[in-house]
């Protein structure tokens, strides 16, 4: 098992949590008070800064439970140089005022190897069943 190391930034900071050891992901929790109104963003602090094991990524998205309220988290990439505190902006799709208190589990995170590669440029690609068929080529 690897280890993150995880710096707590502010005094109502937690460490990032699983409910179900099988989970993917580990939940991310506010240490500010805010109002996200209809149609805006706001950015979250989370109180904390990470350093990710050499060769690892870590991911920051919505938790599942938040869609059924309109609420969008963007989608974010920590890159294991970074250092600094972990934030997260959150969208209100919905038409009214979305409460965030300290302590709340605004966003989930997961954590996985990054692959090295490179890219090489060509004149052709192979062949391919699928071909050029993009969204929605699959069928419903």
């Amino acid at each position: 098992m690897r280890t993150v190391k995880c710096k707590l930034l502010h005094t109502d900071a937690k460490l990032p949590t699983k409910v179900y050891e099988s989970d993917s992901c580990f939940d991310l929790y506010s240490v500010e008070k805010k109002v996200v109104f209809p149609r805006c963003y706001e950015e979250v602090n989370l109180g904390i800064a990470v350093e990710l094991p050499f060769g690892y990524g870590m991911f920051l998205r919505a938790r599942s439970s938040q869609g059924k309220n309109g609420i969008q988290i963007h989608q974010g990439t920590v890159d294991q140089e970074f250092r600094g505190q972990l934030s997260v902006y959150v969208y209100n799709h919905s038409n009214r005022n979305y409460k965030i208190s300290v302590g709340d589990r605004i966003a989930q995170a997961f954590i996985e190897p990054i692959q090295q590669v490179e890219f090489e440029e060509v004149k052709t690609l192979s062949e391919s069943s699928r071909g050029k068929k993009g969204w929605g080529s699959s069928g419903k």
